[in-house]
């Protein structure tokens, strides 16, 4: 089913965490399978794995995971709202269970395009766990919920909030005549992507990032040794990330360090 997203050659390979939550319904489970997750990420990168999905809409235990490993680790949840952004202008997250909504709805308030665009969410109350149970069952409340949503917010597009719906949307869209955004295929089709052009974090690392704060904490913060710490930090802007630097004594305003990047005219001034 998922292969559909990729091209031929990309490889997939679906593992679920040993222990834990059997499904990802409150906070409570985030912080349960969070630490287990975490362990796949990491044994994924070892074993040669390009990119690491997120199974969830949560995007669960993201920021943590992107912290420990240097492939792309691709949550669900971002790319289907950033997909909903570029197709949309009103839409609503479908969720499985009613005690789900305000957990859901909490988290994607968080991101600007829901600010914008996001008319509600709404619950089909059936259990993660219950989805793929009776798939034609799930088909039919899904289709009511989507209909109610299109009747009472006038929306143009619905996604998916939780990847066990996964290829449920298509007889959904024909039915209802909205776009129906699916995680589940975005998210591999943004991880095969990120692989594809080696989008990874950034080089400054973190072990970057704590010897220049230990470096810049040495330096005394009297205000006679202003110009040490500007001189500081122009040198590490021009050694270590490559700029070209230029420092401002301004009168009676310490000083400024301006950063410019070879390749082009962007200005940082610091």
């Amino acid at each position: 089913m998922l292969s559909r997203a990729v091209s031929t050659e990309t490889e997939i390979s679906v593992d679920c965490i040993q222990s834990g939550p059997v499904s990802i319904e409150s906070v409570t489970d985030e912080v349960f399978a969070g630490p287990l997750l975490l362990q796949e990420a990491i044994s994924a990168e070892r074993e040669g794995y390009d990119a690491f999905v997120v199974y969830c809409f949560s995007d669960l235990a993201i920021t943590a995971l992107r912290e420990n490993v240097d492939i792309p680790v691709i949550g669900p949840g971002e790319c289907a709202l950033a997909a909903a952004d570029i197709l949309s202008n009103k839409f609503c997250v479908i969720t499985t269970v009613e005690g789900n909504v305000s957990r859901t709805y909490r988290r994607l308030m968080q991101n600007p395009i829901t600010q914008k665009k996001l008319s509600s969410v709404r619950a089909l109350n059936i259990p993660v766990a219950e989805l793929r149970d009776d798939p034609d069952a799930t088909c039919v409340y899904l289709k009511k919920v989507c209909a109610e949503a299109v009747a009472e917010d006038g929306i143009d597009t619905v996604v998916l909030g939780c990847l066990g719906l996964a290829q449920y949307g298509e007889e959904v869209e024909k039915e209802c005549g909205v776009k129906v955004i699916d995680p589940a295929f975005v998210a591999l089709g943004c991880a095969e992507l990120a692989a594809r052009l080696a989008l990874k974090k950034s080089r400054m690392k973190a072990d970057n990032c704590i010897a220049l704060l230990q470096q810049m904490v040495a330096i005394p913060s009297e205000s006679q040794n202003e110009q040490a710490f500007a001189e500081f930090l122009a040198n590490y802007l021009r050694e270590e990330l490559s700029m070209e630097t230029q420092l401002q004594h301004v009168e009676g305003k310490s000083y400024n360090v301006i950063g410019r990047w070879n390749s082009g005219p962007h200005e940082k001034k610091l």
